[in-house]
């Protein structure tokens, strides 16, 4: 009976067509005695459409531009409350020709062209940790109370002119004015550089789902559409979910890492779960975008954190925590 089970369990599996993701490791950025190589801390990590690479270097609240080779190019800003400094940068995004940076310490926006200087500086309020860009708009959440909501600006547009779009997040009732709304709805967001389609991620914890919103580059609403179970099997006690993006319950932690377009039919989402920080699972998914069934999945042997895409590259930390070493890592999927 047992031998019979493992059959069917493997023949569902190849029936489900889904296939292992491989990815392949073509360049790394990061020194232990290049001072414009360190990174002491992870950051925010943006890539422009001639394959440079910005990265901020945690500690310092530095910007570093790379080349396609991995050549240091140039900085700007460091740590402080100054017009050319930073306190705490949690996003960046390419808008064109111009790099959007996002000070949560500060509140404020700052505008750069790409050979990082800077053009123009505002204060923001309501804005929350993450936010990307399409050709026009700037795409971030807000939050009113536990509840996160997606909101569709122009940069540097005075009030309610500059709002294009505001969502309301589909939140279970009894959650609504309750701190675990949180947990239910972190808002991460990827725009297609061709398309300028949006998606953002809505996470149902206790069903371990996966809810995708769409959106064209104007703020419209195309659909949703709900991801098959993305870790089966790992379910949570909604009733005991605890204040944070990442859902706990029941000693036991799930977190959605990154989202990013691979191309026009299928998005990568990087999730992490488990018990214990030696235990954590770190998975890449490809997600069919119209009908939110997994493609294919890949479980990471090292801890590789995604930022973002380009084409078929994949951008992000990777973490040696026993050389207490940081270093960007650029794959390709195979």
């Amino acid at each position: 009976m047992r031998r019979l089970l493992i059959l069917y369990l493997l023949f569902m599996l190849f029936v489900s067509g889904i296939e292992a993701l491989e990815l392949k490791k073509v360049l790394e950025i990061g020194s232990e005695d290049q001072e414009n190589y360190i990174f002491f801390q992870i950051g925010p990590i943006a890539v422009d459409k001639y394959g440079n690479i910005y990265a901020v270097e945690g500690e310092t609240q530095v910007i570093r531009k790379y080349d396609k080779t991995g050549k240091f190019v140039k900085k700007a800003g460091s740590k402080g409350q100054g017009p050319l400094e930073f306190m705490t940068i949690t996003s960046m995004a390419i808008q064109d020709e111009r790099l959007l940076v996002y000070d949560f310490g500060n509140k404020r926006l700052s505008l750069y062209d790409l050979d990082l200087n800077l053009v123009r500086q505002d204060g923001l309020s309501g804005i929350r940790i993450h936010m990307t860009a399409s050709k026009e708009y700037y795409i971030a959440e807000t939050i009113g109370g536990p509840v996160h909501q997606i909101v569709f600006r122009k940069p540097f547009a005075e009030g309610e002119e500059g709002k294009v779009y505001e969502s309301k997040p589909p939140i279970p009732e009894k959650f609504l004015s309750s701190a675990r709304a949180m947990a239910f709805f972190r808002n991460l967001f990827a725009v297609h550089p061709v398309s300028q389609q949006v998606v953002s991620t809505y996470w149902n914890p206790p069903r371990g789902e996966l809810q995708l919103t769409f959106f064209d580059g104007a703020g419209n609403l195309l659909r949703r559409i709900d991801s098959e179970a993305i870790v089966p099997g790992y379910r949570v006690d909604e009733n005991r979910l605890g204040r944070s993006t990442a859902a706990k319950a029941s000693g036991k932690y799930f977190w959605i890492i990154g989202i990013d377009w691979l191309d026009e039919k299928s998005i990568l989402v990087q999730t992490g779960y488990g018990k214990e920080e030696k235990d954590y699972k770190y998975e890449i998914i490809r997600i069919d975008s119209r009908s939110g069934r997994i493609l294919r999945r890949m479980n990471l042997t090292n801890q590789f954190f995604m930022k973002c895409t380009r084409g078929p590259y994949i951008y992000g930390h990777i973490l040696d925590r026993e050389d207490a070493e940081i270093k960007i890592g650029v794959y390709v999927i195979e």
